[in-house]
């Protein structure tokens, strides 16, 4: 117990809001409800203050974007006027082509953003960490769209993430994005069923 209690207190207080208004973004998220984007906004603030304590930088630089995409998308979910109605901004599947360029996009970007990274910074594990980063850029793109993808790359990137966070012993995160994970795959089913009801 008391190495549990010694552990607790180890943990970044920034960690602790991060965690805590995550999972209630996650949640809100799979439920298409448009309070998701204020939870997120307060879990991504505090994220990136505790990621550069831990030196994932390209996390930490993620925020940035997660901030401004956060912003958007809570503008264009604010269409929707309960929160939950899909007459504006239906879920749907990406195209075929669109889903090529992000894919190059994405490997294109992670892999410079690793160099840079590795080369110029202290990062731990600066590839996988900037590969994330662009699976994660390219997920909040797709949900600001609403497309069912944006829940696989979710679940790939969380998978991921909860084992990088474990290498830093930062253990209240790796518990966030296991949950992160399954809730996503509650996710992706949830909007696969949005997609089938829309068609009927």
């Amino acid at each position: 117990m008391d190495a549990i209690l010694e552990v607790l207190r180890a943990m970044s207080v920034w960690e602790w809001f991060g965690t805590v208004f995550g999972i209630a973004g996650v949640v809100l998220t799979a439920k298409r409800s448009v309070l998701c984007w204020p939870a997120w906004l307060v879990s991504i603030i505090a994220y990136g203050v505790f990621f550069t304590q831990i030196k994932f930088y390209a996390d930490a630089t993620l925020q940035v974007f997660f901030l401004i995409t956060s912003i958007l998308g809570w503008i264009a979910w604010q269409k929707d006027k309960a929160g939950d109605s899909e007459a504006d901004l239906p879920v749907t599947w990406t195209p075929t082509r669109e889903r090529w360029s992000f894919l190059g996009l994405t490997l294109i970007a992670s892999i410079g953003i690793g160099f840079v990274f590795d080369r110029y910074t202290d990062a731990h594990v600066p590839y996988w960490d900037a590969g994330c980063a662009g699976i994660s850029v390219a997920a909040q793109i797709l949900m600001m769209k609403r497309r069912i993808e944006s829940w696989h790359l979710w679940v790939i990137v969380d998978v991921i993430y909860t084992a990088l966070y474990a290498t830093k012993g930062a253990w209240l995160t790796v518990i966030l994005y296991a949950i992160f994970a399954v809730i996503a795959v509650g996710g992706l089913r949830e909007w696969r069923k949005s997609v089938s009801n829309h068609r009927s």
